[in-house]
């Protein structure tokens, strides 16, 4: 073998893989967003127990149902804003700003709070929660239960509730992973959540039975 030939068998040999080395290092960039798109859509399909749908489409279907024509709901905008809203709304921003799935979870909290309070207010808390019981609240599917049972919650409400319910899991199961709950589904699933509290704040006994036989 000539000094020609082994040096061609050289270059032949390493040709392929310089060649296969380039591509890789011209794709890795391409190739790990591909890699990370992927993984984020996958992340965005949450399975809780037996449940299984993305953030977005329930959030659309809470939507739906309490503006079943689509419309957008001004009413909380045109209320008159108290002081402990205002600080609520700030402390909501700055931290689902940061970590939207945290917004969510916020939200839901408030709804627990103004829930008990209700509760409380129309004397079911003290009369359904007696003695050892007391020592801890009533679950928020126990309130709902006891206020569905005396006529207060329509079927719209207790739907809604539901799907905010949904979704708050899934805030929580996909905590790890910011990117699978955005700011603005934080936010929506705000002003769905505010719609419930301000239900909730405007009854009073005398709208006991009113959904009974609805």
């Amino acid at each position: 073998m000539s000094w020609l030939e082994f040096i061609s068998s050289i270059i032949k040999s390493v040709a392929w893989p310089i060649i296969v080395l380039v591509a890789v290092l011209a794709l890795r960039k391409p190739v790990s967003q591909l890699i990370l798109k992927l993984a984020e859509l996958k992340l965005k399909s949450v399975r809780y127990g037996e449940f299984e749908a993305t953030f977005e489409d329930k959030l659309e279907d809470a939507e739906s149902n309490v503006n079943p024509n689509g419309e957008d709901d001004n009413s909380l905008n045109n209320d008159t804003v108290s002081a402990k809203d205002t600080i609520n709304d700030q402390s909501f921003a700055s931290i689902a700003e940061e970590k939207p799935f945290l917004g969510v979870i916020l939200s839901w909290q408030e709804l627990e709070h103004q829930m008990i309070e209700t509760m409380t207010e129309f004397g079911l808390y003290e009369s359904s929660y007696s003695g050892a019981e007391m020592k801890r609240p009533p679950t928020m599917s126990q309130c709902i239960k006891d206020l569905n049972k005396r006529g207060y919650l329509s079927k719209r409400f207790i739907k809604t509730f539901s799907d905010l319910q949904q979704l708050r899991n899934i805030a929580v199961h996909s905590a790890p992973h910011d990117y699978s709950i955005t700011f603005e589904e934080s936010v929506r699933y705000r002003k769905l959540i505010k719609r419930l509290i301000k239900e909730l704040q405007a009854m009073t006994p005398q709208t006991h039975d009113t959904y009974v036989h609805e």
